[in-house]
């Protein structure tokens, strides 16, 4: 016999006690009313021994009991669900097996299955949110989107110990050399050098959280910080694509002073003016390394066909795996390039980028009021600068008039 078979015995047993003791102190009661001494003693003797079997009963009951929490405690026994306890019922037995018409069953005080339906659900309008059936749960934490940051991939890196990096650079050279006559004078050239001044900038950000979160919830600090850092690295890559050098933007490629202005000429497409590009930085005296573009006119030269009367792709077939590579160039996509527009650079010698700090995340206790709140301040923060060492050697317009 199993412990929830004992116990429902145990307690069958238990009520059948109670209600002898409930009719034999009635009898006494019934006794003293009518004076008779020797019946009350009958009935008080018979009571005595009632009694003792009552609390037998419910010693066995409190023993059964425990031993059915240690059982589940232990892994050896398991709680049973409401159905189990309603097919295992014997008044469900007789009716499941026809000796019986009618099933009624009483689970609680004031509940009735016959009065009541048994659901998943909950509410008005019903919705899974108070199951029979514990919710399965996903192990983890579901990841946001993590862009793919390309923009260093293209450059030289280095470090520095410095607040701003400075160089020399050459401005502007004219090359006047020529074939001289015998004691002729000889022709004079032009060169100019500048001195540019490119401050280290910081890249930061912070959020809040419990210091119940640290405690009770490493995965969740793990990925807060990866996320935290990975917003300082996304920042990064948009600066050094797009920043405007004012306030603490980084200089970046396209600025004006890191390149040169490209227009496109009329009737030119996509296709013509990146190539169009390149020609001019080959004229220029460097050699172009990459391309980079947003995702939307990489995807529309993707889809360029060769005419209204011919539908092949110009640039590959999409039932191949194609690499973005366009006039024998790497093509870099990045969401940070503006729409419409592209760069075109000898990248390998036109920019330098200097680390002073590599992006570092902290978590303080004492700051504002986190003391009073029992939160924790979680920074993640980087300092960086790009040089543009080259502008002649970078292009940066619209693809299209």
């Amino acid at each position: 016999m199993d412990i929830v078979a004992e116990l429902k015995a145990a307690f069958e047993n238990f009520k059948t006690e109670n209600n002898e003791a409930m009719t034999a102190v009635n009898a006494m009661i019934e006794e003293q009313k009518k004076g008779n001494e020797q019946g009350v003693s009958e009935v008080v003797a018979k009571a005595e021994e009632i009694t003792k079997n009552v609390q037998g009963n419910a010693d066995r009951l409190v023993e059964l009991e425990q031993k059915l929490v240690d059982g589940i405690q232990k892994g050896t026994e398991s709680p049973k669900s409401l159905g189990q306890l309603v097919i295992e019922d014997d008044i469900y037995k007789r009716f499941a097996s026809g000796e019986s018409e009618k099933c009624r069953i009483v689970l609680a005080k004031d509940f009735d299955v016959r009065n009541n339906t048994i659901t998943g659900q909950s509410g008005s309008p019903a919705e899974n949110n108070d199951t029979l059936t514990p919710a399965q749960r996903i192990p983890g934490i579901i990841p946001g989107a993590f862009q793919r940051l390309r923009a260093k991939d293209l450059i030289p890196q280095g470090t520095t110990i410095s607040n701003a990096i400075e160089a020399t650079r050459e401005l502007a050279f004219t090359n006047s050399a020529a074939e001289t006559a015998e004691n002729a004078k000889k022709p004079e050239s032009t060169l100019t050098f500048e001195l540019i001044n490119v401050p280290v900038r910081t890249i930061a950000h912070f959020l809040k959280v419990s210091k119940q979160v640290r405690d009770d919830a490493p995965m969740l600090m793990s990925y807060i910080n990866t996320r935290l850092a990975y917003g300082v690295d996304l920042k990064e890559d948009a600066q050094i694509i797009v920043g405007d050098g004012t306030g603490q933007n980084l200089e970046g490629m396209t600025l004006a002073a890191n390149r040169s202005a490209f227009t496109p000429l009329s009737g030119y497409n996509r296709l013509d003016s990146i190539n169009y590009g390149k020609q001019l930085i080959d004229a220029a005296g460097y050699m172009a390394t990459g391309v980079m573009l947003n995702p939307a006119d990489w995807g529309a030269i993707e889809r360029t066909k060769v005419g209204s009367s011919d539908a092949r792709y110009i640039v590959g077939d999409p039932r191949s795996a194609m690499g973005p590579y366009l006039w024998g160039l790497p093509v870099i996509v990045s969401p940070n390039v503006p729409s419409g527009y592209f760069a075109i650079a000898a990248f390998d010698i036109a920019f330098m980028y200097f680390k002073r700090q590599e992006t570092t995340v902290e978590i303080f206790e004492q700051d504002e009021d986190n003391a009073q709140y029992n939160l924790l301040t979680v920074r993640a923060e980087k300092r960086c600068a790009l040089v543009g060492q080259r502008p002649a050697s970078v292009y940066y317009g619209a693809l299209t008039l």
